[in-house]
Parts: C-alpha cells; structure tokens; sequence
C-alpha cells in the first residue's frame, strides 16, 4: 500500500469534520420527535468527552413496538457499560502521557420509522506508537428490536462476504467485505470527499487506501436518504481516507436492492 505522507498528514481533523458533517448525520439526539420518529433522550456522558448512545422514550410516530424499544435500549445500555470499561482500562495502561485517553462522539443517523441508527466515532490513544480512530453504527430495525442484518437486506452479489469485527470498545460489528460494494464506495468517494479534501489528497486515498480487501461498516442515512458506507480497520497513515459515502435508494436499486429495502431507506427520518 502506497500514499504520500505529506498528503495525508492533515487528514485526522479533516475526517473527523466530514464524518459528522450535516450531509451525513441528522444532529444530536433530542427528547421530541418529528413525523415517522421515535422520540428519543440523551443519557448523561459516561466521562469527559464521553457521549452516550440515546435511548427510545416513546414509539412517537415510527413503526416502533413496545417489545423492540425495550430491546434497543437493553443492548444501548450494554454499549454504554462497554464504552465506559474500555475508557477505564485505557486510561491505566496509557498512564499520564500527552494525549492519553479516550474521547467519543454519537450522532444520529436516522430515528425512523423502520430504522434506529447511532454512528459513533471514537478517538483514543492507550499507549504505543499511534493513537487510534474508529466508526461504528448500531443500526436497528424498530419494529423486532434486530440489529440489522446485512448479509439478508443485501442482495449476495453486493453484499460480498459477511463477518464479525471488532470497535475499539470490543463491540461486535457486522461487516461486509467484497468487489462490488468497493466499487460502489469508490464510484461515490469523489463528491462525498470532495467538501473536506484536496483534489490531491483525494486522488491519494484513491491510489493508496483501499487496496482490497476492503471491509465497510453500513447504516441507514437520513441525510442524503440511503445507505451509508464506510471503510473500517485501515492502516493508521490512510485510516482518515475512510470518508463515509452514501448510497442512494435508485443507486441501490440498480445494484440488486429490493424494492421494499430501497423504499423504506427513502422514507428514513432523522
């Protein structure tokens, strides 16, 4: 894998403002719903710098039941607990060096009516020679209280090879890992990189960042409506050409996507 370095030096802070930039992520969390969302509430941080996942309130005007809401907040009190046992034990192995510690921000992606999802984007640095970034969805389908599965949502041919990975927090993740769904990604990298990254630098990523194979993380979007897709586990010098893209309802269907898939990506709510 080759990518100059002077080009990519400044794609840290570069990536963490993409990533979270409104093209992508409806806003923070608040306690009212619009039309087709679950009403959600904000849990308190699990430490400085430390956002927590929301939690559902009410079905509001989603597909939501009773037995999924309880569902979704059980494994989001899980995820907290993981976030706040991983921070702990980096904290004591990275000691008092400059930049030690672990920082997390949580967005979400869509809040209905079929889907939940909550994107965080963890900085961190325990020790050793880098620090570590990473992104990752919990993406639900409101009505059973499911994560959901791609390997099923997706037609076999895009969704390439299913497999369990590891977040930094040891949160399990589902991930995709194929040709046809970096083709897809890369067919989009342009215009979804473009707002946060010189020509030079994108012409970069594209040479040296994703040489396959290429694993993605995938959510549900509700701005720009779709599915977004993002490389996970990258070598540290490219991690931050991971730019999440968006694939539209019509570019999915033209890749295999059902119907019905595309149609409740396209009525997604933030």
């Amino acid at each position: 894998m080759t990518c100059p370095g002077s080009l990519l030096r400044p794609l840290k802070s570069l990536f963490t403002a993409a990533l979270f930039a409104g093209a992508l992520f409806s806003g923070v969390a608040g306690a009212a719903a619009g039309d087709g969302t679950v009403v959600l509430s904000q849990p308190a941080a699990a430490g400085p710098g430390l956002a927590t996942f929301p939690r559902i309130e009410a079905a509001g005007g989603s597909n939501a039941t009773p037995a999924a809401i309880e569902r979704i907040n059980a494994a989001l009190d899980k995820a907290d607990a993981r976030l706040r046992t991983a921070a702990a034990d980096c904290r004591a192995e990275a000691g008092t060096g400059d930049g030690a510690g672990w920082q997390r921000t949580v967005e979400v992606a869509t809040a209905g009516p079929d889907y939940l999802a909550v994107v965080a984007r963890d900085d961190l640095f325990c020790g050793g020679a880098h620090p570590t970034t990473g992104t990752f969805a919990l993406a639900f389908d409101l009505t059973t209280g499911s994560p959901l599965n791609w390997a099923r949502l997706l037609p076999a041919a895009l969704a390439g090879t299913a497999s369990l990975d590891s977040a930094p927090d040891g949160t399990r993740l589902g991930v995709l890992t194929g040709p046809a769904l970096t083709r897809a990604y890369l067919a989009g990298y342009g215009a979804a990189a473009k707002p946060v990254l010189d020509a030079g630098t994108i012409a970069a990523c594209r040479e040296g960042a994703f040489d396959p194979p290429v694993s993605f993380v995938l959510w549900p979007s509700a701005r720009p409506a779709g599915l977004a897709i993002v490389p996970e586990n990258l070598p540290h010098v490219v991690a931050a050409c991971a730019v999440p893209v968006v694939l539209s309802p019509k570019t999915l269907a033209g890749l295999g996507v059902s119907p019905a898939f595309a149609t409740r990506l396209s009525q997604a709510r933030p």
